[in-house]
């Protein structure tokens, strides 16, 4: 009887610890009460998060706050919760409607920040939380692994092009040291005429060339302004959904 109560007692202290555990290593990448998103999908976004980290070292947490909150409010959140590592968070409050997504140390396009942004926003619209965080981790995995597959590719090209330009300078070379190696060696003349066989040169045509000339130039005035075209995000955006 003592050892079926001490093999329970074992059984229940095991699965508090990996409950516990799990809950530790969720809470690193999702924050959220399990009224919002439930344990099982927290284990997705995990299971996501935690690829992204191991094949990219970038950090991507989701935080959910059921209280209202304003922007600058979700942003002080997500500086309590970011590290030394390369992030990006997602911070949303369903009180206010409202979300924020902030890169720490990161450089991303707009193409990509936006494609990120509108997998999350879409399923904030319909009140998906889960699918919202998990939208967000997704998209999240796809835009950095692209962007890493895209680094490479180029860096293979790259050295393609440098081996392609070291043969082709070689071949350049031999083929120069034959031709001047056939080349006939011949010294300096006394006059211009030494360089012309006897009539072998007779001008046909003569025509002048104005070297310089005079242009004008007047301004003219334009009414429209310049434009910033996308390049790369550093700063956070948000808004509400």
């Amino acid at each position: 009887m003592k050892k079926k109560c001490l093999l329970i007692l074992l059984i229940l202290l095991l699965t508090v610890f990996s409950t516990m555990s799990f809950q530790a290593g969720a809470d690193a990448f999702i924050s959220a009460p399990t009224s919002l998103i439930g344990l099982s999908d927290q284990q997705k976004g995990y299971e996501t998060a935690e690829r992204i980290w191991e094949n990219n070292g970038i950090r991507c947490m989701v935080l959910f706050i059921e209280e209202s909150c304003t922007e600058w409010e979700l942003r002080q959140m997500i500086d309590r919760h970011s590290g030394e590592e390369n992030a990006l968070i997602l911070a949303v409050s369903t009180g206010s409607r409202t979300y924020y997504i902030q890169p720490i140390r990161l450089n991303i396009p707009d193409s990509s920040f936006d494609r990120i942004e509108s997998a999350a926003v879409e399923h904030l619209r319909t009140d998906d939380w889960s699918g919202a965080a998990l939208a967000f981790l997704s998209a999240c995995e796809y835009e950095f692994d692209l962007a890493w597959a895209c680094g490479e590719e180029q860096n293979d090209v790259m050295g393609a092009e440098i081996v392609a330009g070291v043969i082709a300078i070689a071949v350049a070379t031999v083929i120069v040291s034959v031709m001047a190696g056939k080349m006939k060696k011949t010294g300096a003349a006394k006059h211009a005429n030494g360089y012309l066989a006897k009539d072998g040169f007779h001008l046909t045509m003569q025509r002048d060339v104005y070297l310089y000339s005079t242009v004008s130039k007047v301004r003219v005035e334009s009414n429209s302004s310049g434009f910033h075209s996308g390049g790369s995000h550093g700063g956070g955006r948000g808004g509400h959904f």
